[in-house]
Order: C-alpha cells, then structure tokens, then sequence
C-alpha cells in the first residue's frame, strides 16, 4: 500500500497544498460546510509524495497507509 496524503480537521482552506501537489490531487470540497473551505485529496491520484505535508502551514496533512478503503465519492478520504 502507498502512502496517501489525508487532510485533516485542522485544515484552514488556505490552498498552499493545493497549489504545491505535482499530482493535482487536491481539490476543494464539493460542498462547504460553515468555516473555512475545505480541500480533499483523491486517493487515486495522490502518490504520497509528502509535498502538501512540508507546505501545509498548520500541519493539517497528514501521510497515511489505506487499506482500500474510499470515501463517499468512491475516490477520496477525508478525516474530520
């Protein structure tokens, strides 16, 4: 299993790690919930690089192994 970035409560939707991602496999969330915007990673795209996780200013990615689990959409997790 590869390591795949997942992004945390702790996200302030300041798109640093977005911008960062030679993968692009951060996008803001479909649907925004009160507080900042959120950001979700896609599992099948994200290759575990860890360049969102050095960039992040609040420490809110982090690199986890995923037993093939997937989220709602079929292709992203997200913690809260």
């Amino acid at each position: 299993m590869m390591p795949v970035a997942v992004v945390t409560s702790r996200c302030q939707g300041c798109g640093a790690c977005l911008l960062t991602c030679p993968a692009r496999a951060i996008r803001p969330a479909r649907r925004r919930v009160r507080g900042p915007a959120r950001l979700i990673v896609s599992e099948k795209l994200c290759t575990g690089c860890g360049e969102c996780v050095e960039v992040c200013p609040v420490d809110a990615i982090d690199l986890a192994r995923l037993p093939g689990e997937t989220g709602a959409a079929g292709e992203t997790r997200e913690e809260t």
